[in-house]
């Protein structure tokens, strides 16, 4: 059994490991938008994002969503670089609890897209106020905002 736990702790070391290469290989991408995290950002990102899987009872493989979230949101005429890291924070954890609710029905991506949609039109950048509403009424505000156009 100790040796099953040592083979555990050592994957989810090089799973950590990837997850922050993949989050600096999206920063590329984001500094066009001259939005960058430091090391220190990099670490508290994975530490939280270890602490959401947890909470929510996920497994997640690969390299996690961070960087997904990273190249989504870094366009958003919202997203600051005094308040990137946060944000990523509040969103990472936003997208653990909708995946959690969501189950298989939505793809990562699809997911995104909605947070992204809600975040820059009803949440007006408000990443808080993006992590308070339920998954249905995020679907809801796309579907209005589907039919009003």
């Amino acid at each position: 059994m100790h040796e099953f736990s040592n083979i555990l702790s050592i994957l989810a070391i090089q799973q950590d490991e990837e997850s922050k290469q993949e989050i600096i290989a999206s920063l590329e991408y984001s500094e066009k938008f001259g939005l960058t995290l430091t090391d220190t950002d990099i670490n508290n990102l994975s530490e939280s994002r270890h602490e959401a899987l947890r909470r929510f009872d996920l497994v997640e493989f690969g390299g996690g969503i961070t960087p997904k979230l990273i190249r989504a949101f870094c366009n958003s005429p919202y997203t600051e670089q005094s308040s990137f890291a946060d944000i990523l924070s509040m969103l990472q954890d936003a997208f653990y609890c909708f995946r959690r609710e969501a189950g298989e029905t939505l793809s990562d991506d699809e997911l995104i897209e909605y947070m992204v949609s809600f975040f820059d039109n009803e949440a007006g950048g408000s990443a808080e106020y993006l992590a308070e509403v339920s998954l249905s009424e995020l679907l809801v505000a796309s579907a209005v905002r589907r039919e009003c156009r």
